[in-house]
């Protein structure tokens, strides 16, 4: 049985930049599972304090562990979460941005945010003040918790720094452009796969699997128009699973199909067609 400590306000005042409507602390047990309505006008920000919970929001998953965050909007359709390890011990709010640049953290991203004792005493005393019927006293603190969660570095700070981080992870999917995974590239370096991704949406605004498919295109497309090998032998150089997958994922990408981006360079570069 799970443990809950929350307060969902009845208000529907107006302060800037955001007005916090639900809070939510949560230690969940094994059985969590919440399956929950669109909240209209709303983003959501939950924070992992310990144990391991998913989010499903459409097709897409994100896994939360200790020390990490996420925010998403949770205006266009119903979503789930649940807890997936023994328990979840994780803070959940619910509020409405009144400005269109609040907060400034990047959504749908898995960020590594652990939660310092000041932090946590933001996240208590908004909860407190919500109870109190104090709509403005726990939105100010949660502003004030998001501003300051919006001023570190998404988990980039390591070490080696996230820029060294993804110029290792950069030399060593181009090595192994056939076999190269988000899995095989974290384990390559060390780092668990949402650190990984967090850099790769910081830096570059893309995830990390897509990153590995644009190289991949990108060096098909250089070999067709540089070189003669056949469209299934650069498919099985590149790794794909066949001259279908690969043209699908091609043309995806370009726009074109291989054959037909090979005709066209040939085309303009005046030579002829075999």
């Amino acid at each position: 049985m799970e443990k809950l400590d929350f307060c969902i306000s009845q208000e529907r005042a107006s302060f800037s930049p955001a007005v916090v409507d639900s809070i939510y602390h949560v230690f969940a047990d094994a059985d969590y599972h919440i399956r929950h309505y669109a909240i209209p006008d709303s983003l959501v920000f939950a924070a992992t304090l310990g144990g391991e919970g998913r989010l499903m929001l459409e097709e897409k998953n994100f896994f939360l562990h200790p020390g990490t965050a996420l925010l998403f909007d949770a205006s266009k359709k119903p979503f789930e979460y649940l807890c997936t390890g023994a328990s979840w011990d994780f803070w959940w709010f619910e509020f409405r941005p009144t400005e269109p640049d609040f907060p400034s953290l990047p959504q749908e991203t898995v960020l590594s945010l652990p939660l310092e004792d000041f932090h946590l005493r933001l996240c208590s005393e908004s909860l407190a003040s919500l109870k109190l019927k104090n709509s403005a006293a726990a939105s100010s603190l949660l502003i004030s918790l998001l501003s300051l969660l919006g001023q570190k570095d998404y988990g980039l700070s390591n070490v080696r720094g996230g820029v060294g981080l993804f110029q290792e992870a950069d030399r060593y999917i181009r090595r192994n452009l056939a076999t190269a995974t988000v899995q095989s590239t974290a384990l390559h370096l060390g780092v668990c796969e949402h650190t990984l991704l967090n850099i790769f949406q910081a830096l570059l605004g893309m995830r990390t699997v897509e990153y590995i498919q644009n190289l991949k295109t990108d060096m098909a497309r250089h070999m067709l128009i540089s070189g003669e090998k056949p469209i299934r032998e650069i498919a099985w150089e590149l790794g794909y699973a066949d001259q279908f997958a690969f043209s699908k994922s091609f043309r995806k990408h370009f726009g074109i199909s291989p054959s037909a981006c090979r005709r066209a360079a040939r085309s303009s570069s005046g030579g002829e067609e075999v």
